[in-house]
């Protein structure tokens, strides 16, 4: 076999030295914290699961300012907001219009309470103060979760009593928030409240909305998303 002389080795290392210093720095690979920027990768905190939020939106709790709580007069109803938390129908219903502030920290106010009950929300109102009151089904009864006007915070837990129609929840396909987002795409404006009803063998989403309008009220059915 052919061995070349020692003397070569340094010759061949120092070729390899200089090819890599000549490198094109483009191809260099990308910082951990620029791949982080890159993705958009929201990490999870707050109960809320990690998620990386669609192109032009903003993470939930990271807007800049905060939407109004609930309005009994509607004075808000039509006023859109250029966020949206990860709740509801991916992407939204084709050809609704945006959702309002209030909408928006309505849907975030369900998905925070749900993080923090650790169940599913079937009830959302307008909290006796300013904010939310989302109720929540857990495996040993229900809590009652106050939220923040914006959606994003917890303020308080009670235990309470799960009604007979959350027995409609074992076969609900749509879920609260889906069916009010269904709801606003039927009457657009502001999202005031979701109550799950059972009549019968027959479940739906009785949603109340403030419009310019007025209040509408859309009934959605859960296991078709059909509303009425």
């Amino acid at each position: 076999m052919f061995r070349p002389p020692r003397a070569a080795a340094p010759a061949v290392a120092l070729a390899v030295l200089l090819a890599g210093c000549s490198g094109d720095p483009s191809d260099d690979p990308v910082p951990e914290e620029s791949r982080t920027s890159a993705t958009g990768a929201v990490p999870a905190s707050d109960g809320i699961a990690a998620t990386t939020p669609p192109s032009g939106t903003e993470a939930p709790g990271r807007v800049g300012t905060s939407p109004p709580g609930p309005s009994a007069s509607g004075s808000t109803a039509g006023a859109s907001s250029r966020t949206r938390p990860p709740v509801g129908i991916p992407g939204g219903i084709p050809g609704a219009e945006p959702l309002t502030a209030v909408t928006e920290a309505a849907l975030l106010a369900l998905l925070t309470a749900e993080g923090e009950a650790g169940g599913q929300a079937y009830r959302i109102g307008p909290a006796a103060g300013e904010g939310w009151v989302v109720t929540v089904r857990v495996f040993d009864g229900a809590r009652d979760v106050e939220v923040s006007p914006d959606g994003a915070t917890v303020r308080s837990v009670t235990e309470t009593t799960a009604g007979p129609e959350t027995a409609a929840l074992e076969i609900t396909r749509v879920l609260v928030a889906e069916g009010a987002e269904v709801a606003v795409a039927e009457a657009p404006g502001d999202l005031r409240s979701a109550v799950l009803v059972q009549d019968g063998d027959w479940a739906y989403w009785d949603v109340s909305v403030d419009t310019p309008d007025g209040r509408r009220r859309v009934r959605v059915d859960v296991a078709t998303g059909e509303r009425f």
